[in-house]
């Protein structure tokens, strides 16, 4: 019977023994020491919801370091020496630092252990062949593209002019913004219209970029603003660092760009710090909710890890992330699968709101705050949801030029360009004399041609050079060779070259024009 006593009692140690959970070490760069007691306390609330049998889950954190080869040996000596499944980091304090993530992003990286950014917004991360093991509770600024794109049909503004920076934000951001448009007119011309109405307006009318312009610190402002004056939109979506955007709201004041009838939608860089001092009256600004509460985010992001850990564990085959890097170049076996599974997590009842990943790591279905810049002061008018833009009826923009209807967003050009291509019989091509003056010609009625001067392309007519040439047009008044006019400046003007005359009389036998005032 002792015998038989003993024996239980080692085999039920062995089982304790056995059940004990597994120790799983989170690793976290926070941006100042305050918020490691936040860390710790959100990790005490994920152990008594998440694994509990399988696993205990325990915090190991630093603050950011003076510059990058400090911070990756403290990754390196702090957290992966402690193998650690996953490493949060927030944005550092100082606004203009940029590169401080970088080295935790390339250090953990390296052996794929997961990286997830809390607080930091540049669209540089969302490349997966820079940061491999990247994501983050937050969207990149290039994401603002979404709500302007929104907004733009919110507000039924057709045309707009796109000004960014000559840099990856602004690229990053113009290329979200096109995508959205082709996107949105592909998916127009595959719809099933009944309405035909309609379909003539989304034809027609559908939002565009009328000119996309980008600017660098050599750009002479004055003219890239002035080239954006001579256009029709009236729409201006500006994307710029704080720096940047100072001097183009410096600049349009002068040119008189920030009153009645213009629309200036711009991000949350666009109307913070240096570039809130310059902003005109009436600009319609984001900023994202909850962005840069770090409390919230350290929360909701080991929840997310917590989560997919407990997921992890119910796979086969989970290895031991790496202990240390010196001397270590493997990778962590398991690093590739744990990053798949924290992208499909959903953790619908985060304190930032609903956390998910898109397919580049960025928080999806993010909540913004629409603001007007009223009498120095920033009014919320309307939110964007995470799909779309909800403005708030109580509360009445006031847009530059203190108007409070809606602008129209553009102003009929004064300037009309007709085009055609040198088709003979119906349009004449023919050189001027040496006294640069048009020779007389006669109908066979006798009938004086009307020629008009105009300056053709390069290489216009095969075999002969290029210069001023006279442009001439002789049609009769009937319907049919009006409608063949019609088809041929529709193909020049799309496809082919283009004469430009200095004006235009279209009665009798006639010559075209190219520009006219």
């Amino acid at each position: 019977m002792r015998l038989l006593l003993l024996a239980a009692l080692f085999s039920c140690s062995c089982v304790r023994g056995g059940c004990e959970p597994k120790i799983v070490n989170i690793g976290a760069v926070l941006s100042q020491k305050r918020y490691e007691q936040v860390f710790k306390d959100a990790v005490t609330q994920a152990n008594q919801v998440y694994g509990r049998e399988k696993f205990k889950l325990t915090a190991i954190s630093v603050t950011h370091k003076a510059n990058a080869i400090q911070m990756a040996l403290s990754v390196c000596e702090d957290l992966i020496s402690s193998q650690v499944y996953a490493i949060l980091v927030s944005h550092p304090p100082q606004s203009n630092d940029h590169l401080t993530p970088t080295p935790v992003s390339y250090t953990a990286g390296f052996y794929r252990i997961p990286v997830v950014g809390l607080t930091t917004r540049m669209s540089i991360y969302s490349d997966k062949s820079i940061h491999l093991s990247f994501l983050r509770t937050v969207p990149p600024y290039s994401h603002q593209a979404h709500v302007w794109f929104d907004m733009m049909r919110e507000f039924r503004w057709n045309h707009i002019i796109l000004i960014v920076s000559d840099d990856h934000e602004g690229r990053a951001a113009q290329k979200r913004l096109e995508t959205l448009l082709e996107e949105r007119e592909t998916k127009n011309k595959k719809r099933n219209y009944e309405n035909q109405d309609q379909l003539s307006y989304d034809n027609k009318r559908g939002p565009k970029a009328e000119k996309v312009l980008q600017f660098n610190q050599e750009t002479n402002l004055t003219a890239l603003l002035l080239e954006a004056k001579e256009l029709e939109a009236r729409v201006i979506i500006l994307s710029a660092s704080e720096e940047d955007a100072a001097a183009v709201y410096k600049t349009a004041r002068i040119l008189n760009m920030i009153g009645s009838g213009y629309v200036w939608l711009v991000g949350e860089r666009e109307m913070s710090g240096k570039a809130l001092s310059e902003a005109p009256d009436g600009l319609i600004g984001l900023q994202l909710i909850n962005g840069k509460n770090e409390s919230a985010h350290i929360s909701d992001a080991v929840a997310v890890v917590a989560q997919s850990i407990q997921e992890l564990f119910e796979k086969e085959n989970i290895t031991e992330p790496p202990r240390g890097c010196v001397g270590n170049t493997n990778i962590w076996k398991t690093g590739p699968l744990f990053k798949r599974v924290l992208m499909s997590s959903k953790y619908p009842e985060g304190l930032t709101g609903r956390v998910e990943f898109n397919d580049d790591g960025d928080r999806k279905y993010a909540h913004y705050s629409i603001l007007n810049y009223q009498k120095s002061r920033l009014i919320q008018v309307g939110i964007y949801n995470g799909t779309q833009v909800v403005m708030n009826k109580q509360r009445k923009i006031i847009w530059p030029g203190g108007e409070t209807e809606r602008p129209r967003g553009f102003q009929m050009s004064t300037r009309l360009k007709i085009v055609t291509i040198h088709q003979e019989p119906f349009v004449y091509v023919k050189p001027t004399t040496l006294e640069g003056t048009c020779k007389e010609e006669y109908t066979p009625n006798g009938v004086l041609i009307k020629k008009v001067i105009c300056t053709g392309p390069n290489e216009t007519i095969p075999g002969n050079p290029s210069g001023t040439f006279i442009l001439s047009l002789c049609f009769s008044t009937s319907a049919v060779w009006r409608y063949i006019l019609y088809i041929h400046t529709y193909i020049c003007s799309r496809y082919l070259y283009m004469y430009e005359c200095s004006k235009c009389d279209l009665t009798g036998h006639v010559s075209l024009c190219g520009s006219l005032f």
